[in-house]
């Protein structure tokens, strides 16, 4: 799930270049939602792009509220409180590039020269760009966002993980784990360069430049930079493909990283054949194939790996008894322990550096057993 939505939150940053790209690019990116095209809904209801801009904002706020009031009566520090935590950072990574992406859209603006050359959106022509007080409200609301989601969020979980691996408590019981539950101790902000990716690319795409020929060229570059250092640092979590020395995480992501490298290139060239729209839709067609074809293979090669993984993990520990009772969670994560034992006894050819990987991860499988114990001894 993690990959996937990275993936297609990122590939849907390619449509923010300024081609004119066929409807089926859109229907295949899932976080295109109906709501963020509202030039049909306006003629009919009146919603506009600035309903749309509230929506995105206070919509997810109010979701959030809900698991926030629910813990509101329990203890500072129990483990109610930590879900709700851990819960509450998920949604808002899953906000993050959404919202980044509609306070940039209300900052596109066009000067139309049959209505006094005065400024509106380029997304949607019915609303003004021009000094109001709707605009400086817009202002507010996107210079406090920017600073508390945009920039603080990725900072305060850089600081907050980069402590915790300080004090040597990466551990489940944090409620930041779900930030870097995927990523090995050396490495465990990693989901922070995800971020600093996703918002470099939005600033370019729509508030740096407005060449479509140099936002491809400065979207290739980000995602390359990321794909190489993400080749360098080998951040993820040990989960061993079929051969066993392979990391099925670090493929997916490489692989994902490489696909909206592709899509990059694609509107590059679209770019250049600006004049040729049927050109341009073969070009989105392809995407929109590539885009599909990207999710059904990484879900296909996920599922059979994990088939393979729990066979042989089946097989090591044959004949041990588990107990029914057992709660959900704490067979997940005794199931991961196993797994990781499996590999470094099952394997004499592994290389010294992915052991010495699959060691240091331990611990953290070990917190996370604890942590199931104690959910399923409540």
């Amino acid at each position: 799930l993690k990959v996937a939505t990275t993936f297609f939150q990122t590939a849907e940053l390619t449509t923010l270049i300024k081609v004119s790209w066929p409807s089926i690019v859109f229907f295949t990116l899932p976080f295109q939602l109906p709501i963020s095209d509202t030039k049909c809904l306006a003629a009919s209801s009146g919603w506009n792009q600035l309903h749309t801009f509230y929506a995105y904002i206070y919509g997810p706020i109010l979701i959030f509220s809900v698991p926030l009031l629910s813990a509101s009566g329990t203890q500072p520090r129990s483990s109610e409180r930590k879900k709700v935590a851990g819960l509450l950072t998920v949604l808002i990574s899953l906000w993050y590039s959404p919202l980044l992406q509609t306070i940039a859209s209300m900052y596109d603006c066009f000067e139309d020269p049959e209505r006094e050359n005065r400024q509106f959106l380029t997304s949607d022509p019915s609303v003004s760009c021009e000094p109001s007080l709707k605009r400086k409200i817009v202002n507010i609301h996107a210079g406090v966002l920017s600073l508390i989601v945009g920039l603080g969020f990725p900072l305060l979980s850089f600081l907050k993980i980069w402590s915790l691996r300080k004090a040597d408590k990466l551990d489940f019981d944090s409620s930041m784990a779900n930030l870097f539950q995927f990523y090995n101790t050396r490495m465990p902000y990693f989901e922070t360069v995800q971020f600093t990716r996703k918002g470099l690319l939005i600033f370019v795409l729509t508030w740096f430049v407005d060449y479509p020929e140099m936002q491809a060229t400065l979207s290739l570059g980000i995602n390359g930079s990321f794909l190489l250092i993400l080749s360098c640092t080998r951040p993820f979590v040990y989960y061993p493909t079929s051969n066993s020395r392979r990391n099925l995480f670090q493929i997916a992501e490489v692989s994902s990283t490489i696909t909206c490298m592709i899509g990059n290139a694609l509107a590059l060239i679209a770019s250049f054949t600006a004049s040729d729209q049927s050109f341009i839709d073969l070009l989105g067609g392809v995407m929109a194939v590539m885009n599909i074809l990207y999710f059904i293979l990484f879900m296909c090669r996920y599922n059979s790996e994990l088939e393979k993984a729990l066979d042989r993990e089946a097989e090591w520990s044959a004949g041990v008894k588990v107990n029914s009772n057992l709660g959900a969670e704490l067979k997940d994560a005794v199931g991961e322990w196993n797994l990781l034992v499996m590999s470094l006894e099952n394997d004499d050819g592994m290389e010294e550096r992915r052991r010495l990987q699959i060691v240091d991860e331990m611990p953290f499988v070990k917190s996370r057993i604890v942590a199931a114990m104690r959910i399923s001894l409540m």
